[in-house]
């Protein structure tokens, strides 16, 4: 079932012209052809396709469906193959000079799906649609006074699309698709529209948008310097006066909404009426006053000059200056990332104390310990310095505490040697251990320092303990020798002291030496 819906719209100009030209005569004579624009509907949805249209003009408007009663004005005016799109059409209608006298008139519509044949019955549809009384503004100027080429009308209000103009001296309405007002001034300078509120509270220009995606008010600058829109504050006028002010009484409701680049020339207060900074800003403690998203740099500040002063700066009291998450599960991201350009500046420079709570490389991308450098044996890349370096050794974390055993045993089974270091470790030439000679003889002091290949590492501070513990055995050996020693050197002592004698006792009796012989 169709259903259809329509107005009839007259433009200005064409009234402008009728009146104009009723009054100085001029040669070119008007048209009766007027426009009509309707929706169609079938089954409540609105239409879109090709359809044929018949138009009759009658006197009355009829009852039944289809119409009854009445008299035909005039002939009837068919309409082929009219495109129709969500419901809307727009056709020129022509009934003659004979199809409007001033009396009221009704418009019957017929309807099929567009058929090339032309044989196929149409579908009059019901109730006829009443026309309103702007055809009849074809037969006189009425009240409008006409001086030269301007015309005015001084009599009330003026109504155009609407049924009433209400309160206002100029309503304009349009139902259907196009614009409610079309203005141009073409001169350089000139204003297309100047409205003027003079009362203390009056308001030059309000626009409202009715619907949640419509738009009160849109200026758009098409030249290469031209404004959209411009709003002047006169200081000369008062303290305080703003150039453009926008109120939003709801909390979802924006008070300026700009969906491209915004300039400001001065500062920007944001909270805060005396704004001290190019962006100042002054919110509540609930909220972040800056949120920025995107997929490349979402905050960026550049400090042009050279010196001290940082591109970014952030300062708080007693919580976070500057704040850093990646909040990716997984991949690798951080949540801070500094660097610089000069081989003398600093991609991280603190004053103060700082905390990482996960592990730490320098110029290790993947560390493996809490603080992790990298395999470089040249440059000091891969190396540490200190004054001193101590390590937790409390007998409160230890427990199954024994000395080492056979620790010379042990050290005497380790191999000191000298070696250089492959190109992508730095190529220097170096002594130490290899260990995986150490890790069969003393397997506490060898870790694997990279889980991906496997390589081990030797704790060199472990093999302190093993040689204290062996310079102590040597020491206790040393000490069992001179104690032997020192019993050897008394027996010799003795058995010394022992031929003195017997020597001295052979000088003093010769007759012992002759029995000897």
């Amino acid at each position: 079932m169709y259903k259809i819906r329509g107005i009839l719209v007259f433009s200005i100009g064409v009234l402008l012209v009728i009146w104009t030209t009723s009054a100085a005569m001029a040669a070119t004579p008007l048209g009766t052809d007027f426009t009509y624009q309707g929706q169609l509907k079938s089954a409540g949805v609105a239409l879109t396709d090709t359809v044929d249209f018949e138009f009759t003009l009658w006197d009355e408007a009829g009852s039944g469906s289809p119409p009854a009663g009445g008299m035909q004005i005039g002939n009837p005016f068919a309409v082929d193959d009219l495109e129709v799109v969500d419901g809307l059409f727009t056709v020129q209608l022509d009934f003659g000079a004979t199809g409007f006298n001033g009396e009221a008139r009704w418009l019957q519509i017929a309807v099929r799906p567009h058929d090339p044949t032309d044989t196929q019955p149409l579908t009059t549809l019901a109730p006829r649609q009443s026309l309103t009384a702007a055809p009849h503004a074809l037969l006189a100027a009425g009240p409008w006074t006409i001086t030269g080429n301007d015309l005015s009308y001084t009599a009330g209000n003026v109504a155009i699309g609407a049924g009433t103009p209400g309160g206002s001296r100029l309503r304009v309405w349009n139902l259907d698709a196009g614009d409610g007002l079309d203005v141009l001034a073409a001169n350089q300078g000139q204003r297309a529209i100047i409205a003027t509120a003079a009362g203390a509270t009056g308001i030059g220009i309000f626009a409202a948008a009715d619907h949640a995606s419509g738009v009160a008010v849109y200026g758009r600058g098409q030249g290469g310097n031209a404004v959209g829109a411009l709003g002047v504050g006169d200081g000369a006028l008062g303290a305080g006066r703003r150039a453009v002010y926008g109120q939003a009484t709801a909390p979802d409701d924006w008070a300026g909404y700009f969906g491209g680049r915004a300039y400001f020339d001065g500062r920007v207060g944001i909270g805060v009426t005396d704004p001290q900074h190019m962006l100042h800003i002054d919110g509540p403690n609930n909220i972040s006053l800056v949120y920025a998203e995107n997929n490349w740099i979402t905050i960026r500040g550049i400090h042009q000059a050279s010196g001290t002063f940082p591109g970014v700066h952030g300062e708080t009291v007693s919580g976070r200056g500057v704040s850093g998450v990646a909040t990716a599960p997984t991949g690798t991201n951080y949540g801070v990332y500094g660097s610089t350009s000069s081989p003398s500046g600093y991609g991280g420079f603190f004053i103060g104390r700082g905390y990482f709570s996960e592990r730490v490389g320098l110029g290790s991308l993947d560390p493996t310990y809490r603080l992790d450098l990298p395999n470089i044996a040249d440059n000091g890349i891969g190396r540490g310095r200190a004054n001193r370096w101590d390590t937790y050794s409390s007998i409160r974390w230890k427990e199954n505490v024994c000395p080492i055993g056979d620790a010379r045993g042990k050290l005497l089974r380790l191999t000191g040697v000298e070696f250089d270091w492959k190109p992508e470790s730095g190529g220097s030439h170096d002594i130490g251990f290899v260990a995986e000679d150490v890790g069969k003889v003393l397997p506490e002091a060898v870790r694997v320092v990279d889980p991906k290949t496997g390589h081990l590492g030797v704790s060199y501070p472990s093999l302190i303990p093993l040689l204290v513990e062996a310079t102590k055995e040597l020491r206790r050996t040393i000490e069992q020798k001179d104690l032997e020693i020192a019993a050897l050197r008394s027996e010799h002592a003795e058995m010394t002291a022992r031929l003195e004698r017997v020597e001295k006792l052979l000088t003093a009796n010769p007759h012992i030496q002759e029995t000897t012989k």
